[in-house]
């Protein structure tokens, strides 16, 4: 019970995200200042729990690349994307399209001969693509841009969730994820220094939803899932990560009145039902 609860905390905490960034976007927070500041404030908070248990050790020379690569490279990447698109699209639509990527890992693992194909393999990436499409079905008139942007992060966390698989064998997870976002922050720090420097004009309600998101959606997030993921294993952890979905469009329904047509109401039921196959797959 302690492990599903600690899952399912990290997923309605990750399914806000959406929420505090559209909120910090309105306050005139851009997508780097938002980026910088979680990803600082989620390493300094994550840092201290990681401190308080007496454990932060050094990672060697191979793991070092490997972490610049996943978090410097392909967290921060994704994470850029996905923030980016919600400055074109819904929330409910750009959460939706993000969670193609199990659908993804599971294409890529069977390209790459790590999988093999079966018939409930074939019907989750069968139900995934059909959901996509009754989702983002253009008679709704969303931007293609940002869907492509949101389709984008999907690809790049596909990517990095197939990287942490085969690169951190042996790391724990906590400490993996302390120094991903290090490294992310690392990155997006430079970034911003090199395109123009960073932008601290704001109404005070921006700090607040940078704090709510770092702390809540990120730090909280991460940390939960992780202890939730060592008690009840990958499987069940995976099915209720579903639970970040449901929260992300019940959020987004509630705070800012996005409403679905039944055909994606359809979509999402569907990618539901392709999500749960591939962790059942993987189990």
């Amino acid at each position: 019970m302690k492990g599903s609860l600690l899952v399912m905390v990290s997923a309605v905490s990750y399914g806000f995200m959406g929420v505090f960034a559209r909120l910090a976007y309105g306050s005139g927070v851009g997508v780097v200042e938002l980026l910088l500041l979680s990803f600082l404030l989620a390493f300094a908070s994550i840092g201290a729990v990681l401190r308080s248990a007496g454990k932060i050790p050094r990672p060697t020379r191979g793991q070092c690349l490997s972490l610049f690569f996943l978090g410097g490279i392909a967290y921060s990447l994704q994470s850029g994307l996905l923030f980016l698109a919600l400055q074109y699209i819904p929330i409910s639509i750009t959460v939706l399209v993000f969670y193609t990527y199990p659908a993804l890992v599971t294409a890529a693992s069977i390209v790459m001969r790590w999988e093999h194909v079966t018939k409930v393999t074939l019907l989750s990436l069968a139900l995934a693509s059909i959901g996509l499409l009754l989702v983002v079905n253009p008679e709704y008139d969303l931007s293609l841009l940002g869907v492509g942007i949101a389709f984008g992060s999907a690809v790049v966390y596909a990517a990095y969730v197939i990287g942490c698989s085969r690169l951190l064998k042996g790391m724990a997870g906590d400490v993996a994820s302390f120094y991903i976002i290090g490294f992310a922050a690392a990155v997006v720090s430079a970034y911003a220094l090199a395109f123009g420097g960073i932008n601290f004009v704001w109404s005070i309600d921006g700090w607040l939803w940078i704090i709510l998101t770092a702390t809540i959606s990120t730090s909280l997030s991460i940390i939960s899932f992780i202890k939730g993921l060592r008690i009840i294993g990958p499987t069940r952890s995976s099915i209720l990560s579903v639970l970040e979905i449901i929260t992300s469009v019940s959020a987004a329904a509630v705070i800012f009145g996005e409403r679905m047509a039944p055909l994606q109401v359809l979509g999402v039921a569907l990618l539901l039902i392709a999500i749960i196959l591939v962790s059942l797959r993987w189990h």
